[in-house]
Parts: C-alpha cells; structure tokens; sequence
C-alpha cells in the first residue's frame, strides 16, 4: 500500500532532469487564450487552472488503486500466489453465445455507443509488431500472450490457433513515482477527437482548406455520395482477407478503429458530410468568412450536434429515464449546467476497460442492409467484413439497420473470435 500512497508523493522532478524536459512540465508551457472561442484541437485549455486535464495523450484515471503482483507493473496473480485461471477459458465457458433480439434498439444504437467511446479513449499496445506468440518462446518484457486450451475453441476449430497475441498497453508518465498507468491517446471529453484530431498536425492533414470542408472521396458508382477519404498507404490491419478488399479503408483522426465494420462506417460518413453540409450552409449566409471560420463553426456545431444526442437520446434509450432523472444527465431545456473548474474530466480506467465494454453484448453476427423503397433487405455476416468498406462504399450508409442484440454478458461468436485481435 506504501507504493500507492506514498511513492506519488516524491518530486520526481528533484531527481531527474528527465522529468522537467517531458510532459511533466508541459502544464507551463502551455499558453491558453482566455478568450478563445472554440475548443483546442488536442483538448488542452478547455479549463484554464488545469490546462492539461481532458488533454489527449495523458493519463487514465481510476476510481480505485491498481491490483498489480509486485504493487507496480506486474499483472495480477491468485491470492495463493499462483496463476490466475485462463481467461479465454474462462470467458468460453461463462459466456456462451445465445442470441436475444431487442425489439426496442435498432443497430444504430450499438454502433452510436462505439462511436463516441472513440471519442473519448484510444489505449494503444506498446507497438503492434511485437509477437508473444507462441507464449512460451515470446521474449518480450510487454507480452501477456493468452493461450487458447479448449480443442472445441471456435478460433481452434476455424483458424487452428492456440494463442492470442496480447501486447500491454502503453505506459503513461503520470509525472510521479508509483503504480504503472495506462495512456489514453484521445481527449477525454466528447469533443469529436476521433473525427477532428488528436493534435494539431492531425487536423491539418484531413482538411481541404476549401470552404471550411474537410476532405473526402468518392466513388465511381455513386460520384455525389461523399465518403471520408480512402487510405493512401497500405496498412496491414485493413487487409484482412484472403483477397484485398475492393475499397480501401478510410482515413480519419481514428486510424483504421473507424473502418471496423460498415455500421461504424456509416457514423463515421455520415458525420463527415454533416460537418461539409454545416460549412456549405454557413458560408452562403456568412459570404465574407474565411476557410478557418468556416471550419471551426462548423466543428463547433457538430460537437453540440452530437454531445446533444448523446445526453437526449443515446443515454436514456440505455439507462431509462427513471436513471437519467435521478442522476440529472438529461439536456436542460433552459439556460446551462453550473461550471466546476475543479471537476477533472479524464476518463476512468475503470470506464474504458470494463463498464464502458456493455456495448460488445449489443453486437449481431448479422446485420439486415435496406434496398430500394420497397422495404427488401439482405443479410450480411459481421465476420465477412471487419475493415471491410464494400457495402459504405455502394452508397448503403443510411440503410445499416434492424435489430440490435439485449444488453447482457453475452458474445456472439464473431465478437469472442474477433474482437481481441481487432480491438473492438
């Protein structure tokens, strides 16, 4: 306990000049404008006393002190010091998959709810070409390699594997000794970070300085149906299959993580020629504005846009109103909320590795598109199109519907052989 409490407490500044040169200073290089009027691109200054609270590439929080073996980096062990059971064995024989429709809950509101946990946390691996598997000759000091020891495995069975490549996350410098932490790359507020940047660079590289738009692409089959920008390199999380797909992933301040599926996709272009069709309509009332007004207005809307779905639709559909009263997480429909500048906005370890995962419960193993007005649809499997773009591409982004999957400790398949490797 002496490590958690008392370790943190040391100025590490007094020890090495390293920790004065790194981010542990970067609270007073900071300059903030008082008077700015929109949000900073990488989250820094949305609060004046604490420049860097809400800031991407800074650390997690938790709402409880770490469990780690040694009291400061190595993963958990049994309370008889041995090893703790297998996890892929036990999350095979615990969740097993049974398929529950909720009548209530279209696609969407699955899709909606990985979209803005993008928004707001973006954990990484210490790098993605580290190989701990097979486990027993992985030599790695970051590998956490978990063996598959079902024969009936579906990933066994299918793909004849017998280990899953796990790389732990990167480690945030929290500026002080003690417990290791984890980075979050994203800003930590619903500010659009996946879509807009993480940094100043970023949003500079998806922005066509023309007309406060951003940039886009489109298709020879549907030339007037923007989509986001298509990747220019190749990246080998986006070729997934046997064959290289006939679309290429998009790019976004997301990476790949917005190309996952084509519900996602869907979001992901949707928003993008949102954010277009506001800088298209600002500019012919407001003729004299330039390509920066344009897009920082436009920008400004479409976080208001979202932040008001958020909190007056997407909440209340999965907590209930009796919940949304109770905790006051509605819209106020007059005036503002109270603004507490000692509130720290970081999101919770806690948050984005295990309450905030409901949502992989909500995912289908098929998902019904719409064609034409005459109400027809067909079925696509999910597992067919992980960074997959086909089906965005033809001009299918507002017709992903249909049923989602009841709220429960269930995985369907596709999402128990898939979303550890993918990093859904």
């Amino acid at each position: 306990m002496d490590v958690i409490t008392k370790l943190p407490k040391i100025n590490v500044g007094r020890i090495s000049s390293y920790y004065e040169m790194s981010t542990c200073s970067l609270e007073d290089r900071i300059a903030c404008e008082p008077r700015a009027k929109f949000r900073s691109i990488d989250g820094s200054c949305n609060n004046l006393r604490y420049k860097t609270w809400g800031k991407s590439f800074t650390c997690h929080r938790r709402l409880l002190p770490p469990n780690y073996a040694d009291g400061i980096a190595q993963p958990r062990i049994a309370y008889d010091g041995g090893k703790l059971p297998n996890a892929r064995d036990i999350s095979s024989q615990l969740l097993p998959d049974v398929d529950v429709k909720d009548h209530r809950l279209t696609s969407m509101t699955m899709a909606f709810g990985q979209f803005i946990i993008h928004d707001i946390t973006r954990t990484l691996p210490l790098a993605n070409d580290i190989r701990c598997c097979p486990s027993k000759s992985a030599k790695h000091p970051e590998c956490f390699a978990i063996d598959i020891v079902r024969s009936d495995d579906i990933l066994v069975k299918y793909f004849n594997q017998t280990c899953i490549n796990f790389v732990r996350s990167i480690v945030c410098n929290p500026c002080a000794l003690g417990p290791r932490e984890q980075q979050n790359q994203a800003t930590h507020t619903f500010d659009m970070s996946h879509m807009y940047g993480l940094r100043l660079n970023d949003s500079l590289a998806l922005r066509s300085f023309r007309g406060g738009k951003l940039r886009g692409s489109f298709t020879s089959s549907y030339p007037k149906e923007e989509l986001p920008p298509k990747m220019t390199r190749e990246d080998p999380g986006c070729n997934v299959r046997p064959k290289p797909p006939r679309f290429k992933c998009f790019e976004t301040a997301d990476g790949v993580r917005a190309s996952q599926h084509p519900a996602l996709q869907s979001l992901h272009t949707a928003f993008h020629r949102r954010h277009n069709q506001h800088a298209e309509a600002l500019s012919r009332i407001n003729p004299h504005w330039n390509d920066e007004k344009l897009y920082q207005e436009s920008r400004h809307l479409m976080i208001a846009e979202v932040s008001a779905m958020i909190y007056g639709q997407y909440l209340s559909a999965i907590f209930g109103r009796r919940m949304m009263k109770h905790f006051r997480l509605g819209l106020n429909k007059h005036g503002y909320t109270r603004y507490d500048s000692k509130l720290n906005p970081s999101t919770f370890q806690e948050f984005i590795t295990a309450s905030g995962r409901f949502g992989h419960s909500q995912i289908n193993d098929r998902f019904r598109v719409l064609f034409g007005e005459d109400g027809k649809t067909y079925e696509y499997n999910l597992r067919d199109n992980f960074f997959e773009t086909t089906i965005v591409s033809l001009g299918h982004v507002s017709r992903i519907c249909f049923f989602s999957e009841k709220i429960s400790k269930i995985l369907i398949p596709d999402i128990q052989s898939s979303g550890v490797l993918k990093g859904l």
